[in-house]
């Protein structure tokens, strides 16, 4: 079986993710071995099979947030600082209230950006109310 061949029986296309069914690293994303000695991260091999080259200096991000996900479509070069900004908003939505709650009995802004391990400035757009999509503006 061809590597392309080989690569494609491992991905279930749902309606909207490409679920990677192979090995799955304790990150969450997905690897694939090219050969007996080099692996490489599946949504990257995806990109690289059906878009073309990453452009040298960029990272993918993945827009549905989903690890293991290798959908082309839900893949963007970005650079390495976008996709840890745009990373930290999304790991931090099932805590929001949480995080507003914390604040409000006393825990500081440094302290809480410590424990969720995001910039302060991103625990001050929590707190302070302002929605993720205004981020994006």
């Amino acid at each position: 079986m061809i590597m392309n061949d080989r690569f494609w029986s491992k991905v279930n296309k749902t309606n909207t993710c490409w679920l990677w069914e192979g090995t799955v690293e304790n990150t969450g994303y997905g690897s694939f071995a090219v050969s007996h000695t080099k692996g490489v991260l599946a949504h990257r091999l995806a990109y690289e099979l059906s878009v073309g080259e990453i452009p040298s200096g960029l990272t993918l991000d993945h827009l549905c947030r989903v690890r293991n996900c290798v959908n082309p479509d839900h893949l963007e070069p970005v650079t390495c600082a976008e996709n840890i900004r745009r990373g930290g908003q999304a790991k931090l939505r099932p805590f929001l209230e949480n995080i507003k709650h914390l604040y409000i009995s006393g825990i500081s802004q440094p302290k809480l950006a410590k424990l969720y391990r995001v910039n302060q400035s991103t625990i001050s757009r929590v707190v302070n109310g302002k929605r993720w999509e205004e981020e994006n503006m």
